[in-house]
């Protein structure tokens, strides 16, 4: 009897232990964050340039035809070569594959690195299939404003679950 008590003891544990490994295994996959789907770089007659990034959010596995996805649209803001800015659109989708998709939840975040530079306003709001984000911001030498950047960004949802 005791024999029989230790060995399933033994098995409950070598058990619990596989279910530990495979949990800690699914929870690293669901937070290694973002892949890069496309970039694209836009050139301004004055010389700076804008690198549109298009991430989505991994470890979302589709099950079945409703599923949820997200992802972002960043705007890096260049002057001079160097970073001025950035506005990244979030957006979450319901997704019903093949028939539509809706924006479900949409955020912002703006990064400054060039102190010249500062946030004037910054909105998000949710349309149908997109993640809608709209941002002004100022360039001041002196107190003098000297550039004004207005800046759109659209996140868009298929579908099929393809993000641009």
């Amino acid at each position: 009897m005791k024999k029989t008590i230790a060995f399933l003891i033994s098995i409950s544990l070598l058990f619990s232990t596989f279910s530990v490994f495979a949990a800690e295994k699914t929870t690293e996959n669901n937070t290694y964050g973002k892949k890069i789907i496309n970039e694209e770089i836009e050139y301004y007659p004055d010389g700076s340039y804008t690198v549109i990034t298009l991430t989505e959010d991994e470890g979302i596995t589709p099950r079945g035809t409703v599923y949820s996805k997200s992802g972002s649209k960043k705007f890096s803001h260049y002057d001079s070569n160097k970073l001025a800015w950035e506005f990244t659109v979030h957006g979450t989708f319901t997704v019903t594959t093949g028939v539509h998709a809706m924006c479900i939840a949409s955020s912002y975040s703006v990064n400054i690195s060039n102190n010249a530079w500062s946030n004037k306003s910054a909105s998000t709001y949710e349309h149908s299939n997109q993640a809608v984000g709209n941002a002004t911001f100022t360039k001041k030498i002196l107190f003098v404003t000297t550039d004004t950047e207005d800046c759109q960004v659209i996140l868009y949802c298929d579908a099929n679950g393809q993000l641009s």
